[in-house]
């Protein structure tokens, strides 16, 4: 039971400026004639809600992380406010306008479905009693690190944050990081060399075709790369054409590939707090080497410009979802056994030191 001077829990609903109708949760101050600091939490990729939990989908089981409800507790033993909400496609929140039509959905702009209402989040936050609307900071985990810097330069009608938490955000191109993760992947299944290096070189060459709008028209044919393939080979070409060939081949993907978190860095100058789990294969410090990309990158990008600012730190043995898995080999870790982790302590206190300056 957590005693402090922040309310439980209270359920909330508020709309973005194209009309999302958006759920979500505040803690707020007990005592509102004291202005407080507060905190906008903003989660990741995938219909992940308010608390970091998601519905069976596409044969996987229901995922309970509840990582962001921690980190508002976390918050709370501070004495820190804290608003988290159910982005759309997530939770109480849902399909919301394009549940008619869901089709329509992924034909939207990121910034329309994602953005926008962060951006509204933090406005709803800064009015609410009892806190300062110059003491927020924005918290984005994974994607929502994306979403935390696209919203903390955006425009003059919603509050400046005082600093951002970029908790193993993403750090480069959505394409770019997907081409990544399903090489890395393909590296790790069991297959011949020769059907590794097709299937590798055919993921790439479809995301290059996304870029160059080669894609666009659904009703396109998909050359499968490898004859007679063994039946491993045959799951990751099914894998890859849903993925890549399909699922990818529309304007939301295409406009967030569009941003580089690199090139956004240095425009935003902020106290920010990077951190990086060694064990994160989402979003690992190195994607490609100690000079390649990776957070790493990202890092090294603020730093040019804002050194003053920017403290990056590496969380030993910690996965995407903060959870400290030991020793364990976190390649062969399936999701479903990470939760049963605890939460980084290393993440905790440099999250309260950060915050407490």
């Amino acid at each position: 039971m957590i005693v402090s001077n922040i309310k439980p829990d209270k359920n909330i609903v508020f709309t973005s400026k194209s009309g999302i109708e958006l759920h979500g949760t505040i803690r707020l101050p007990k005592d509102p004639s004291q202005k407080h600091s507060a905190v906008l939490i903003i989660s990741g990729s995938g219909p992940v809600d308010r608390n970091g939990n998601a519905p069976s989908q596409l044969g996987i089981p229901p995922i309970n992380l509840d990582i962001y409800n921690w980190i508002a507790d976390v918050l709370a033993e501070q004495g820190i406010a804290s608003l988290r909400y159910d982005k759309l496609t997530s939770g109480d929140t849902g399909l919301g306008p394009y549940a008619s039509d869901p089709s329509s959905l992924v034909e939207q702009s990121f910034y329309k479905l994602f953005v926008e209402p962060a951006q509204e989040a933090l406005n709803y936050l800064a009015k609410q009693p009892g806190i300062d609307p110059d003491k927020i900071t924005i918290l984005g985990h994974s994607e929502g690190g994306l979403i935390a810097m696209l919203i903390s330069n955006s425009d003059k009608t919603i509050p400046k944050p005082a600093g951002l938490v970029l908790a193993e955000p993403s750090y480069g191109r959505f394409l770019d990081i997907v081409s990544r993760q399903l090489e890395d992947q393909i590296k790790q299944a069991k297959m011949s060399p020769a059907e590794e290096g097709q299937l590798a070189v055919w993921a790439i060459k479809g995301v290059e075709d996304i870029r160059n709008g080669k894609l666009q028209d659904k009703s396109r044919t998909i050359t499968q790369p490898i004859d007679n393939p063994s039946k491993t080979a045959k799951q990751w070409q099914d894998m890859i054409q849903a993925i890549v060939y399909q699922r990818m081949t529309n304007n939301l993907i295409k406009t967030e590939d569009e941003i580089d978190p690199c090139e956004l860095a240095p425009n935003i100058k902020l106290p920010i707090l990077i951190t990086s789990g060694s064990k994160d294969f989402n979003t690992p410090p190195n994607a490609k080497g100690p000079t390649g990309s990776g957070v790493w990158a990202l890092a090294q990008a603020f730093k040019k410009h804002n050194e003053d600012y920017l403290k990056y730190v590496e969380l030993k043995n910690v996965v995407h979802i903060l959870r400290d898995v030991g020793e364990q080999d976190a390649t062969t870790l399936p999701l479903a056994s990470q939760v049963k982790y605890p939460y980084s302590k290393q993440f905790k206190k440099e999250l309260r030191d950060f915050l407490s300056k």
